[in-house]
């Protein structure tokens, strides 16, 4: 891609805020969903998204075409991070949502890892527009599994009369979470999380092909200990999330007993 488009200071400035509105755009589709009473329709929407600007990425012969379907690429793949929480939420109860949690964020810790493993063989091989060939292909599918197999899962609450009527879509309504100091010492923690796999998702390919001439194949190799470590720790995290829930919630029940 960087040989392509020659301007490499370009091609990481569409990673930058492909990153950007990854962290962004969830809000939006998160209000959304909650809004309008759904989460299926928002993933048909945003996949969809995803699925066009991922093919205009794939033929695009300049690199601001490229940027800009980057941006509109990432707000769509970003309502997966939100919504997908959001189903699990309406799905599972609070004992045991660890666990889903765990096996939800493995996949988006993974991620990062695996996919320069995969685009280091796509690239090498095939070249870099097949990266997102691949990207629509696999958008296509993930688009009828949830058009067949995914039920609403949006728990619809009663509400007084006259409120739905008198209440407006306020896209940043999730930012009032903010207030709550717990939540953002979470979300400092996850910030600095994420900024550390992203250095790496960005610098290791440059700085190893420069230095040592490695192949793109052999380059994402480099990627698959760190995800083994995700892997384990998501899972580990989640188990003891629920184990946690558990008895914190025994011990609320002894305490009521004794009262």
């Amino acid at each position: 891609m960087e040989k392509s488009l020659t301007i490499f200071n370009c091609v990481l400035k569409t990673v930058s805020m492909f990153i950007y509105c990854m962290g962004i755009a969830p809000i939006v589709w998160a209000a959304y969903s909650d809004e309008f009473a759904t989460r299926r329709k928002v993933y048909l929407v945003s996949i969809t998204v995803f699925i066009i600007s991922t093919i205009i990425c794939a033929v695009a012969r300049n690199i601001w075409l490229l940027f800009v379907m980057r941006v509109v690429q990432a707000c769509g793949s970003s309502a997966v991070l939100s919504i997908g929480a959001g189903i699990i939420s309406d799905i599972y109860v609070s004992t045991e949502r660890g666990h889903a949690y765990g096996l939800f964020y493995l996949a988006y810790w993974f991620g990062p890892f695996l996919g320069p493993m995969c685009g280091g063989y796509l690239t090498e091989y095939l070249g870099w527009r097949w990266m997102f060939w691949f990207l629509a292909i696999y958008g296509g599918i993930i688009f009828l599994i949830i058009i067949f197999f995914l039920p609403e899962t949006f728990r619809t609450v009663s509400s007084p009369i006259g409120t739905s009527s008198t209440t407006r879509f306020n896209p940043i309504a999730p930012l009032k979470l903010l207030r709550h100091p717990n939540v953002i010492l979470v979300i400092i923690y996850t910030s600095i999380l994420s900024c550390i796999i992203h250095i790496q998702y960005i610098s290791v390919p440059r700085n190893f092909s420069q230095r040592y001439n490695l192949l793109s194949s052999t380059i994402g190799l480099l990627f698959v200990a760190p995800a083994v470590g995700c892997a384990f720790g998501s899972l580990l995290g989640g188990k003891y999330s629920d184990l946690f829930c558990v008895k914190r919630k025994l011990k609320m029940v002894a305490l009521a007993i004794q009262k």
